[in-house]
Order: structure tokens, then C-alpha cells, then sequence
């Protein structure tokens, strides 16, 4: 075996004590790398394991790999753009952007053709890009599909559905990236449906067919389908445009919530709820380019001055 810390930080809250089957259970669940699910393979034992420090005496504490350039606790779980560019005529769509994210809660917001979406393509492999991606240290280019979606859920804002199928089953397939290639979907599968269905107010949409949901309703389906995956990364892509303001308020109150229970979330968005509170960090593209970044506090003025006042010549006041 090979432990390293980034490694063991994936296991730091499994459900102690557990057995060696369990354990490999939790992290394809929380989206970690194979090589946490090979170590573990090669432990002799069946377990029960009482703590991370039983299958790795030498396990160092928090105190030993604090993130002190950004007072965050380093788990491992970041996504870094390195000077990405994507160019696919003539015209960059993103423009040798840097970043890095590794907070709870982003927001990214821009006027259409700023360059979000293609933001998170870039991220999900869906666009040809000049530059370097890493997901949890990992260049993203040597990922295979599966891998990448054992790390990241995404919410679509355009999708091709197959609209004959129920929505349980549709949220069911959310769980197909944690199988292995011999295995059915099991009752803990089906419980985790359940599960997010009910959480987002939906269990009564179990039985109809996505052709028999509204768009709001549509879009948390989406949300539930993303959520069964289990992933550390949730990315979505406006997802509120097809929400009335109680369901656009209750949506962002939720991405809240995931985010202080160890859900990264990044979220394209030109809704005034994603800044209300300024506790998420918040990026402003123009033109491909980031041109607002700013970690909390975030006003709604703020972001409509820097981020979109350019385009249109009003002020916030005026609107």
C-alpha cells in the first residue's frame, strides 16, 4: 500500500468503525481517487476498522496540513485552470484564464457569450481548450468518462432527455458512475432516490414520465439526479432559469446548505439570490476574461456595477 495524505483525507469521515467493504463503498461515493479504493483492496483484514489512524498508524492530524495561503483546510478537493484558452474558430470563447477553486460555494456570473458555460465545459471535457485543467491534483485530460463522474455531478442547462422514462428511473441512473460493471443498481441505490427526490419536494413526481413534469419541476429532477451521484463536486449551469422566485429562492438556499455539509459547488447563475447574504465567492467574466473576483461579501450593487453596468450603460439604481 501507498498512503499518502491527500489520499487518506478521503476516508477522514467515513462512518468509523467500518468494515473493509464499507469503507470501499464510501469513497466511490465521495468521488475518490481509484487508488484510495486500491489501497484498501489490499488490506488483509475484513475489519471492522475503528479509525483512518488504524489502517495508517502514521496519519497526521489537521494541524499538520493546514492551507495557510487561504486558511482552508487542504482535503484535496480542488479544480485548477492553468492559462485556458478555448478557441474553437476564430474567436476565444475563454481567454488564457487562470483560476482556482477549492471554496465551498462559487458563483460564476456574466451578460450571455461571457464565457460560464464554456467554463464548465472545459472543466467536464465537453470542449477542446490550450492550457491545463487539474481535478484533485489530477490532469483532467487522463481521466475517463467514469472517473470524472465519480468526481463531478453536473446540472445541464440544455439537455437531451429521453422522455419516455419515469422520473425514478431517470434519477436512478445518477448512481451508474459508483457501479461496478458487473453490478445492478441495489436497495441502497434505490433508498438514495428516495432520498433526494423527497429532500427537493419531488417524491410525488416517482411514477410519471419526464414528458408529464413541468420546467420547474424538470430542472429539480435534474438536481436529483446530480445529487444521487455523491459527488465532492456539484456543477450547475443556470439553474434557475426555468424556476418561479419561491422555487429560485428555495433552490440557492439548498446549494447553501450542500456547501457547509463538504459539497463544492460551482454554479453559473444571473440570478440576484446566488449573491443575496455575500457569503459565497463570486467571479465576474467579460469577453472570456475574468474581470471580478471576489471571495465573500459580495453585494448585488457590487456585482451589477463591475459585472454588468459595462453592457448595459444602467445603473442598478435605474433597473
Amino acid at each position: 500500500m501507498y498512503w499518502t495524505l491527500e489520499l487518506a483525507t478521503y476516508l477522514e469521515d467515513a462512518p468509523w468503525p467500518a468494515m473493509k467493504d464499507e469503507l470501499i463503498d464510501y469513497a466511490r461515493r465521495s468521488g475518490a481517487p481509484l487508488e484510495v479504493e486500491e489501497n484498501l483492496n489490499d488490506l488483509e483484514e475484513d475489519g471492522p476498522y475503528e479509525s483512518i489512524e488504524e489502517i495508517w498508524p502514521d496519519y497526521p492530524t489537521k494541524d499538520d496540513f493546514l492551507f495557510n495561503e487561504d486558511e482552508y483546510w487542504l482535503d484535496g478537493l480542488k479544480i485548477e485552470l492553468h492559462q485556458v484558452t478555448v478557441q474553437p474558430g476564430e474567436r476565444s470563447i475563454l481567454r488564457d484564464v487562470s483560476l482556482s477553486f477549492f471554496e465551498s460555494l462559487t458563483y460564476i456570473l456574466g451578460i450571455n457569450g461571457s464565457g460560464k458555460t464554456t467554463l464548465l465545459k472545459a472543466v467536464l471535457g465537453d470542449m477542446a481548450y490550450s492550457g491545463e485543467i487539474l481535478i484533485n491534483g489530477e490532469n483532467a485530460n487522463r481521466l475517463n468518462a467514469k472517473e470524472r463522474a465519480r468526481l463531478i455531478a453536473v446540472v445541464r442547462q440544455r439537455v437531451n432527455l429521453p422522455f419516455q422514462i419515469k422520473v425514478f428511473d431517470f434519477v436512478l441512473m445518477g448512481r451508474y458512475p459508483s457501479l461496478d460493471w458487473w453490478a445492478s443498481y441495489s436497495a441502497n441505490d434505490r433508498k438514495r432516490v428516495g432520498e433526494e427526490l423527497s429532500r427537493l419536494g419531488i417524491e410525488h413526481l416517482t411514477d410519471r414520465n419526464l414528458d408529464q413534469v413541468s420546467g420547474g419541476e424538470l430542472q429539480k429532477v435534474l438536481l436529483a439526479r446530480a445529487m444521487v451521484q455523491d459527488t465532492p463536486w456539484l456543477l450547475l449551469d443556470e439553474p434557475g432559469q426555468q424556476l418561479d422566485p419561491k422555487n429560485r429562492k428555495e433552490l440557492y438556499a439548498l446549494l447553501k446548505e450542500l456547501s457547509t455539509r463538504g459539497k463544492k459547488i460551482i454554479c453559473s447563475t444571473h440570478d440576484k439570490e446566488a449573491v443575496d447574504g455575500g457569503e459565497a465567492r463570486i467571479i465576474g467574466l467579460r469577453d472570456g476574461e475574468v474581470i471580478y473576483d471576489q471571495a465573500s461579501g459580495a453585494t448585488w450593487d457590487q456585482v451589477w456595477e463591475k459585472v454588468y453596468y459595462w453592457s448595459t450603460g444602467k445603473s442598478s439604481i435605474e433597473v
